[in-house]
């Protein structure tokens, strides 16, 4: 469980890079507004494969990924 929690964590700095708002569902799972984003990162699906890019290259894991408009 320790190794779970410290990968929860290394995901979800990462996704912080993304935006400030995460918001944690659970110790793997999360929601997060990448609205205010999009000008600098693209488009949602955009923002979707950089975020699995970023996870995968930092932790080795795969992440899944929805993306939903507002």
């Amino acid at each position: 469980m320790e190794k779970y929690a410290r990968e929860s964590e290394r995901i979800m700095a990462v996704f912080e890079r993304f935006t400030d708002l995460v918001e944690p569902v659970s110790i793997d799972e999360a929601f997060l507004d990448v609205t205010g984003s999009a000008r600098a990162m693209g488009t949602g699906d955009e923002i979707g494969r950089k975020l699995k890019a970023a996870v995968r290259d930092e932790t080795g894991l795969t992440a899944a990924v929805g993306v939903a408009t507002a």
